[in-house]
């Protein structure tokens, strides 16, 4: 079956205690990885995902073949902002969003 490319929104906001959530529900998913685009926006002061390139980096590892597109924005934004943001960042038209705390199925 030749499923389309999609981008995973999602807004964060210090979020870091849902990192292996977030890996889970990801690596879970019934999609070609390949075709995955990962768009995370993060506003934490405090709390940020990632403290370091090099933990990005070792996230990317993880999550490969997904593209990684992590975003980190010192001007904390509505959830509404954030979201449009996220829409603007993405590179494919088929667009879903996903909350750091949230469980999903592997469908």
């Amino acid at each position: 079956m030749d499923l389309p490319s999609i981008s995973i929104n999602m807004p964060i906001y210090n979020r870091s205690k849902w990192l292996p959530l977030i890996t889970h529900n990801l690596l879970g998913f019934q999609y070609d990885r390949k075709k995955m685009e990962f768009v995370i926006l993060d506003d934490s002061s405090d709390d940020p995902l990632f403290a370091s390139e090099e933990q990005i980096d070792e996230f990317k590892k993880i999550i490969y073949p997904i593209e990684l597109n992590y975003v980190k924005d010192k001007v904390k934004k509505s959830i509404g902002e954030k979201r449009n943001k996220l829409c603007k960042l993405s590179k494919h038209k088929i667009i879903a969003c996903m909350d750091s705390d949230d469980l999903y199925l592997p469908s």
